[in-house]
């Protein structure tokens, strides 16, 4: 999911509550002067501008409530100016049968002011005709942006016999690139991240069709079929392109709302965090120089992040500096006698670790005394919150892994790579003493496909509850 599409969404909230707020006092306005029925002059009802405040805000978080409800926040490729414009309608009338219902069951009870008829039915008038507008800007400023190729466009590759009148639906699309593949080129180009989705045609053969979906889940891809799959798929809907019943299947289980909200949580969390920590900071820097005043108080490590991408990790040292990899000091891998030496551990039996992971546990002879006690109850992890704070990790997500070791991957394990990493995860609290990294491989993927906040909430408890049980 491309950044700038998680932005778009993202301002579709403070401008709707913006535009729907301010119908309130218009048509509170409005109603000052006339109540728009001619011949006849309803007596006015009075309501202050404070107490229509109340109202506002009740109303406006019920707008965007069943806004969210149905899906207008959630980037759809396929969605027009009047799909958007029948949404819209939708959700305002009803918002208004809920707005009604709430107020008037609830007046005696939870206020004693009484909003006018009219002002709720005014208000409903001008929220339509005032977020239509703010949709209508967005959507010709984005094709301005497009146009100008200042925004990039979602390339889908697409292979098979699939009508022209279909294709010419997709080519409406501002943002969007079609580019024709055979089957091969178009896994090929899912496995470089050269397309962003996959169109096949109703002629794939059924065991191509499941090959190319397999892709798109492993390397976090969105799939479209001009014919229902053959299998039933948790992720699966019908979108209409023009007049074409297409389906949609989502391989990731995080929408653009479970990312902002995920970022932000990360942003509150390890900010809190960092300044709450300071002291322990202090202590265990001065712990380490103490041990070892030769090398730095923080490692950096190279790690590979989201979609393949490296970033540097920062942890606290808990092994001696002539130890330390130093491949984000610009050490050449030839050139580093502690990468020779962890080599050497890796092909020994202190290594208790299967697959391209490694894990030096029995007796490791390159941590100081204070770093055991420092990776024993995870302390060497808490400048990871720097990591978060920057936006390269989360707090939960798959574990991060050196480029090295992300080499040796089997491809489905690659699609641990299509979110953050994290700092726990479901590795880390349930495949923890595991020596199988298939195992932990797989519970990533039930996280990616299952994720919720509820679930990070839970995480983090089970990540202390880990370390209180093995540290006690």
């Amino acid at each position: 999911m491309k950044r700038q599409q998680i932005v778009i969404s993202a301002l579709q909230i403070p401008l709707d509550i913006l535009a729907f707020s301010g119908a309130f006092y218009v048509a509170r306005k409005l109603r000052e002067y006339t109540d728009l029925i001619p011949g006849i002059h309803l007596p006015y009802q009075y309501i202050s501008e404070s107490d229509l405040l109340w109202f506002a805000v009740f109303g406006t978080l019920l707008f965007v409530l069943i806004q969210s409800v149905k899906k207008a926040y959630t980037y759809r490729f396929e969605q027009t100016l009047d799909s958007k414009f029948s949404t819209l309608f939708s959700s305002c009338w009803t918002w208004f049968l809920f707005f009604i219902a709430a107020v008037y069951l609830g007046n005696g009870y939870l206020y004693s002011v009484e909003i006018p008829r009219l002002v709720i039915f005014y208000t409903v008038i001008f929220a339509y005709f005032f977020v239509a507008f703010e949709q209508t800007i967005i959507h010709f400023w984005l094709g301005f942006l497009h146009d100008r190729k200042r925004l990039t466009k979602t390339k889908i590759g697409y292979s098979g016999d699939i009508s022209s009148s279909i294709l010419d639906e997709y080519r409406k699309f501002q943002h969007i690139e079609l580019v024709k593949l055979t089957l091969d080129e178009l896994k090929s180009s899912l496995r470089e991240k050269l397309v962003d989705s996959v169109l096949l045609g109703p002629d794939t053969d059924s065991r191509d069709q499941r090959s190319v979906l397999h892709l798109c889940k492993i390397y976090g891809a969105s799939a479209h079929l001009v014919q229902l799959p053959d299998v039933l798929l948790q992720k699966s809907s019908v979108e209409f392109v023009g007049n074409y019943a297409i389906t949609q299947i989502e391989f990731v289980g995080m929408t653009v709302w479970g990312r902002i909200v995920k970022r932000a949580f990360d942003f509150v969390a390890s900010t809190a965090a960092i300044v709450l920590l300071l002291p322990v900071w202090i202590a265990l820097a001065a712990l380490i120089k103490w041990e070892d005043p030769d090398g730095p108080i923080i490692f950096k490590n190279q790690r590979v992040g989201k979609d393949g991408k490296p970033f540097t990790l920062y942890k606290f040292r808990y092994m001696y500096w002539k130890y330390c990899v130093k491949d984000a000091y610009g050490v050449k891998p030839q050139d580093d006698d502690a990468l020779k030496f962890e080599q050497d551990l890796m092909k020994s039996d202190k290594n208790t670790r299967t697959g391209p992971i490694y894990k030096i546990t029995k007796d490791d002879p390159r941590k100081m005394k204070i770093g055991a006690v420092i990776e024993r109850f995870s302390l060497d992890e808490l400048p990871q919150l720097f990591n978060v704070f920057l936006g390269n990790m989360s707090i939960v997500g798959p574990r991060p892994h050196q480029p090295r070791e992300v080499d040796k991957y089997d491809e489905w394990h690659r699609q641990v790579l299509t979110i953050k990493p994290g700092i726990t995860g479901m590795g880390q609290v349930y495949a923890r003493e595991t020596s199988e990294f298939d195992r932990e491989v797989e519970l990533d993927t039930y996280y990616i496909e299952n994720w919720n906040i509820v679930l990070d909430f839970q995480l983090i408890l089970g990540t202390l509850r880990v370390l209180f049980l093995r540290n006690r």
